[in-house]
């Protein structure tokens, strides 16, 4: 059985391979994708990748998350690099 993805949760994806200045390797992202499309076309996701680099600097292109659940580390949401997913 497979857990329900669901639009707000965060999840550890493996983005390898990336191309270019692409987000790689193996990282929390955030999903992003509506729930009632998720519902409907199960075989893909879109997500924005997350990395525990916080650069206040980098605002708006990133959006900082606090460190909770199983997030470990205060991360900020890689906005411009949103990726789908099988």
């Amino acid at each position: 059985m497979t857990a329900a993805i669901r639009r707000g949760q965060v999840w550890t994806a493996n983005l390898n391979p990336n191309r270019g200045h692409e987000v790689g390797k193996i990282r929390p992202v955030l999903v992003v994708q509506g729930d009632w499309l998720s519902a409907a076309q199960s075989r893909t996701v879109v997500v924005l990748p997350l990395t525990s680099d916080v650069r206040r600097e980098a605002e708006p292109l990133r959006v900082t998350i606090l460190a909770r659940d199983n997030l470990r580390l205060n991360s900020q949401v890689v906005v411009d690099q949103p990726r789908t997913l099988d």
